[in-house]
């Protein structure tokens, strides 16, 4: 786990990750390796943080860690100005992201989507292939009263879900 932390990915600008940041990620890990689809339980986990506290920053990292683990991971996101700030993270200029469909482009080929449009992808088949754990941003959004989250969870009842909020009871 202290191998990814401490990579140049997983700095964010002021530095490394501050301690209950590596503490969160390392739950988060801990909890994405035990999960077992088999088991036919649902498995998700709902991480709160305030305001400020670098969740874009942790998924990030987590992210990182699971694709060097070989897992297809998205980010689920509730708007395409969440995901440019994530991929001006990941070192994307704002002349790159110009444009929707630029941006989105940019999002799909860095594992980032929104609600509606993985929908979209689950409910027509072409979605490129089946993540094997989602983190979703703003989770208090992502509820089955919402069409498009609950129709994700719903079609992926057993995949791992680590959703980070900072206002848990809200949704």
């Amino acid at each position: 786990l202290k191998s990814w932390i401490s990579t140049p990915k997983m700095m964010d600008q002021k530095g490394a990750l501050r301690p209950y940041q590596i503490d969160a990620c390392a739950r988060a890990w801990d909890f994405i390796a035990k999960a077992d689809p088999s088991s036919g339980r649902s498995m998700r986990r709902l991480f709160s943080s305030p305001t400020g506290t670098g969740k874009g920053t942790m998924t990030l990292a987590i992210q990182d860690a699971l694709e060097k683990a070989n897992k297809r991971t998205l980010i689920v996101t509730p708007s395409l100005d969440i995901a440019r700030s994530l991929l001006t993270r990941q070192g994307v200029t704002e002349a790159e992201a110009a444009g929707v469909g630029k941006l989105a482009k940019l999002a799909a080929s860095a594992g980032i989507t929104t609600p509606t449009r993985l929908a979209n992808q689950l409910r027509s088949g072409s979605l490129p292939s089946m993540p094997d754990v989602i983190l979703y941003d703003e989770a208090h959004m992502a509820v089955f009263s919402n069409s498009a989250s609950g129709d994700i969870l719903a079609s992926l009842p057993y995949t791992p879900v680590i959703g980070w909020t900072a206002t848990p009871f809200r949704g």
